[in-house]
């Protein structure tokens, strides 16, 4: 249960990244790991959880350098 308030907490301070809508924050996001994370709390999280994990790659997905990303090999576009 802790560890689940940490995870939204950390959501919640990238969810409020991607909300801003610049190509800068997608680009950083993209060297990290949180598309495979995000997906991963899709399939494990709580219900808050789930919801700030989609809102946060659907805002990847939303921006051009994001679904490019996304887009360039079958292996990233089959997971999403």
């Amino acid at each position: 249960r802790p560890f689940e308030y940490l995870r939204l907490t950390s959501l919640g301070v990238i969810g409020a990244l991607v909300k801003t809508d610049e190509t800068e924050v997608i680009n950083f996001l993209l060297t990290t790991e949180i598309i495979p994370l995000s997906l991963r709390i899709m399939q494990s999280g709580s219900e808050l959880s789930k919801t700030v994990a989609t809102f946060i790659l659907q805002k990847i997905l939303a921006d051009d350098c994001g679904l490019n990303y996304i887009c360039q090999t079958f292996d990233r576009f089959s997971h999403v």
